[in-house]
């Protein structure tokens, strides 16, 4: 599939993963829902997840505790996107009962708009799917009534945007040329010059200031560089774990060190900002005290035994697993909580406790994954009657993607307290996809050509934590391991390699008797690439 928009929110991303094995009339279903849903959303309101699945799948869950709420502007954006995507799965044909869609170039000339407006446009609702064309390609179109609905609401927008003449290329070299003569001042801004420009030719603001920003990359007229971006941000980032000092990106860049390190700090706030947490405020202490079994003998992603996972034997600690599930979500919670200052932006030692939650709780959860696949993979054993490492590469990679999906599905909705199991659910759910038929009783024989899904379960496994990149893989650790011995103390106990819980860097700071920025500075020689920011 083309590439799409991310999910601003995660409960349509959740449904849409859980559609992964459902028929196309779930599909339809729910695709048709999610178009009649969009009709009545307001952009200002608030609407709870709850009502959001509820609309779209018919259910309504019954679960207590808090719930979030989505604002209406993202969840018409977050729609589009939901909509487009079960169409590819769907394909679709161009002519249905609700009349032929439009690819985008047609109803571009129609309605007088570049393509690029189009594309605008479904940020505020302009629903479109991809359907088959009589060429037998696909390619994203609008249905008449999709059309219609959206220009109940934004005819004034397209009509305005029909009658904008585009600006030429001679404009474009005035443009240029007149905010050459303002940068030989030296005290102009780029955005200062946009705003004369526009002022003096009547064109707007920002369609001056993106000819200017777009010629300021070929050539360099103005000696600020202007605010740094989120894409400046992780070029700091990437830069700075290949080795290349702060001061010399500071100095190309024109900004201080000091702003360098606050750009790349919003981007680890904004990164965490994007999860889908979920703070449930219980009456406790603020701090989190785990118990001893929740801080040892922890796995690890990088780490996992792929081939013994699928080989291993015997039953899962169940009293263990619960309590995983109840650090689990304790850890999730506190990092909401955490994020959840009001007023104020984070301290950098509150975003490194926050990540060093979150390393921990994939830990954890990776311990549940582990201990939970081995009687649901022993159940797909006796229903196709043979070893899942012994099926055929589709099927074996079919078999592994459900099962790691149904367990981590059971997971997050465990409610311990009520008395969830979570290995229990997960059988549960299993056994409704085995009558379903997702899993064939009959599987191919395999083959000598037959080999090993890419990564492996261990890959599947890591894929489902939200936080991936604060993760170590198996190329960091190997790295890691030609550092000198203090430095391998310092990468393992930080992400927890030995087994047990990782640890921040006031915690590294303090057991080792330095500042946090010179455990900082360790563990980049250590660890060529870091996403977590460390």
């Amino acid at each position: 599939m083309p590439r799409s928009a991310a999910f601003t929110s995660g409960v349509l991303q959740e449904l849409l993963r859980q559609l992964e094995y459902a028929p196309a009339e779930t599909h339809l279903r729910q695709m048709d829902a999610a178009e009649k849903l969009l009709e009545v959303i307001e952009s200002s309101r608030l609407y709870p997840e709850d009502f959001i699945t509820f609309r779209i799948t018919g259910y309504r869950s019954d679960r207590p505790g808090p719930r979030t709420s989505v604002v209406g502007a993202a969840l018409q954006r977050d729609l589009v996107t939901f909509i487009q995507r079960l169409s590819w799965d769907l394909d679709l044909p161009q002519t249905l009962e609700r009349g032929r869609a439009e690819d985008m170039d047609t109803l571009a000339r129609r309605l007088g708009v570049s393509r690029r407006t189009l594309q605008r446009y479904r940020q505020t609702g302009l629903v479109l799917h991809f359907v088959r064309g009589d060429d037998g390609h696909r390619r994203l179109a609008c249905f008449p009534d999709s059309l219609e609905r959206f220009m109940a609401g934004n005819s004034d927008r397209v009509a305005a945007a029909s009658s904008f003449a585009r600006i030429t290329d001679e404009q474009r070299g005035d443009i240029i040329a007149r905010a050459v003569q303002l940068g030989d001042d030296g005290s102009v801004t780029l955005n200062e010059a946009a705003r004369r420009i526009a002022s003096e030719i009547g064109r707007s603001h920002e369609a001056v200031r993106g000819i200017l920003k777009r010629s300021e990359s070929t050539r360099r007229i103005f000696a600020e560089h202007g605010p740094l971006t989120s894409r400046d941000a992780r070029v700091i980032e990437r830069a700075r774990q290949r080795g290349i000092s702060m001061p010399s990106m500071a100095e190309r860049l024109g900004k201080s060190v000091p702003a360098l390190h606050r750009a790349v700090h919003r981007l680890r706030l904004e990164r965490l900002l994007a999860l889908p947490l979920v703070w449930r405020h219980d009456g406790g202490d603020d701090s989190v005290q785990m118990p001893r079994g929740l801080m040892q003998r922890l796995p690890h992603h990088a780490l996992i035994d792929g081939d013994g996972l699928l080989a291993g034997a015997g039953q899962p600690d169940l009293a263990l697993m619960r309590m995983d599930c109840r650090g689990y979500g304790r850890l999730c919670s506190e990092a909401a909580r955490g994020l959840a200052v009001r007023g104020a932006t984070p301290s950098v030692e509150r975003l490194d406790s926050i990540e060093t939650m979150l390393r921990h709780a994939a830990m954890l959860h990776l311990r549940m994954m582990v201990q939970g696949l081995v009687p649901m993979r022993q159940r797909v054993e006796e229903y196709v009657q043979q070893p899942v490492a012994a099926l055929p590469v589709q099927e074996r990679e079919l078999v592994l993607r459900l099962l790691v999906d149904l367990l981590d599905r059971a997971i997050v909705d465990a409610d311990v307290d009520a008395g969830d199991t979570v290995v229990a659910t997960g059988l549960d759910r299993l056994d409704a996809a085995l009558q379903e038929g997702q899993i064939s009783a009959r599987p191919r024989r395999a083959t000598s050509r037959s080999a090993p899904v890419e990564g492996g379960i261990g890959t599947l496994l890591r894929q489902r934590v939200p936080w991936e990149w604060l993760l170590p893989d198996r190329n960091d650790i190997e790295t890691a391991g030609s550092a000198d011995e203090c430095g391998r103390r310092i990468f393992e106990d930080r992400f927890g390699l030995t087994g047990n819980a990782p640890c921040t860097l006031a915690e590294l700071s303090a057991r080792h008797g330095t500042t946090a920025s010179a455990i900082e500075r360790r563990l980049r020689r250590t660890r060529r690439t870091d996403g977590a920011g460390s």
